[in-house]
């Protein structure tokens, strides 16, 4: 049975600073999309961190303007 579980996505900057949050809050199984407008910050690369129950990954992104 599928468990409704607390999943957080932020975005950070190459010193680990927190520049984003775009979840924060409890959700269902199954597929989800965000649209992070990221106007305001500069181009380069960023890490985002996504957490949901025992599963956590981190990613590089490149932004580009």
């Amino acid at each position: 049975i599928p468990v409704a579980t607390r999943v957080s996505l932020k975005v950070y900057d190459l010193l680990g600073r927190l520049i984003a949050t775009l979840v924060d809050r409890v959700e269902e199984p199954g597929h989800r999309s965000v649209r992070w407008d990221a106007a305001g910050h500069a181009s380069g690369v960023y890490y985002y961190r996504l957490e949901g129950g025992i599963f956590v990954d981190t990613k590089k992104l490149l932004l580009v303007y």
